[in-house]
């Protein structure tokens, strides 16, 4: 099994995402495993998991992965999921593990759009609303950085450290948006909280790419088309590294790498990195 592996911006990205089949990515700066539609060796060391939703090819290899954890003596890492669905999840995992003669402490944290927490290396998460045929969501991971204020920007290197030195107020914190992951959803995710385009990397969903679904079609699937990226191209903008990714089957890895280059205009094109293989067919 060949899984993909992409650099975009500071971040390594890992696994597999084909639209129907599974879905799971790995950032290995973050330890931050997005979804689990594939339980993947080289991702048995992620310290935190997040789940989009609750179909199968999002989460249908989850206790597969626990019995990789298991095998590198490694408990279960924190996961994160919608809160819809917590209970189901927790009650089948339970469940499964009932007559396994190790015991294993599970750390499951149901969500709403807009909780928060902190993982470790000080990345913090929030949660947001994506619009899929069933409760999901979208994560994004942040830092908290000081800036100076902007009546001290400008002023000369030894004045700042002067005013620095007598105790002087001159920074205030921000947010800096690290990475947002939104999959299995409608496009209307981004319209509503458009300050999410404004990170360093977007791993975003685009499972229809031409003519053979339309957008609209592709919204009553609760998908993103690659019409609607392409009509958002000023939305995105402020993006510095967009990982497309949950290509349909339909389309062969050396197609979906022609399209994006043939439609994507060149600004957009410029920041795209398509999450598939190089050549050859999908796997499995």
């Amino acid at each position: 099994m060949s899984i993909f592996k992409v650099k975009a911006g500071p971040y390594h990205l890992s696994g597999v995402s084909v639209g129907g089949l599974y879905t799971s990515i790995y950032i290995s700066e973050l330890g931050v495993l997005f979804d689990l539609g594939m339980a993947l060796r080289s991702h048995v060391g992620a310290r935190a998991v997040f789940i989009s939703h609750g179909h199968a090819d999002h989460i249908g290899a989850y206790q597969t992965f626990l019995g990789l954890r298991g095998l590198s003596r490694l408990a279960p890492p924190p996961t994160y999921l919608p809160e819809e669905f917590l209970d189901d999840f927790r009650d089948g995992v339970l469940a499964f593990n009932r007559r396994k003669t190790g015991k294993n402490k599970f750390e499951f944290r149901g969500l709403k759009p807009q909780d928060t927490g902190l993982l470790s290396g000080g990345i913090e998460y929030e949660s947001f609303r994506t619009e899929h045929s069933i409760p999901s969501l979208g994560y994004r991971l942040f830092r908290r950085v000081n800036k100076l204020k902007k009546e001290y920007i400008g002023r000369p290197g030894e004045e700042i450290r002067c005013l620095k030195l007598q105790g002087a107020d001159l920074f205030e914190q921000h947010q800096r948006t690290e990475v947002v992951y939104a999959t299995d959803t409608r496009i209307d995710a981004f319209d509503r909280q458009p300050e999410l385009a404004r990170t360093k990397l977007l791993i975003l969903a685009a499972t229809f790419l031409e003519k053979e679904l339309n957008a609209k079609e592709a919204r009553g699937r609760f998908h993103v088309h690659l019409d609607e990226i392409i009509e958002r191209e000023d939305l995105f903008e402020p993006t510095e590294a967009l990982v497309l990714m949950h290509f349909s089957q339909f389309y062969s890895p050396a197609r979906v790498r022609e399209i994006l280059k043939r439609r994507l205009p060149p600004r957009l094109l410029a920041k795209v990195i398509p999450f598939c293989p190089l050549n050859g067919p999908w796997p499995g």
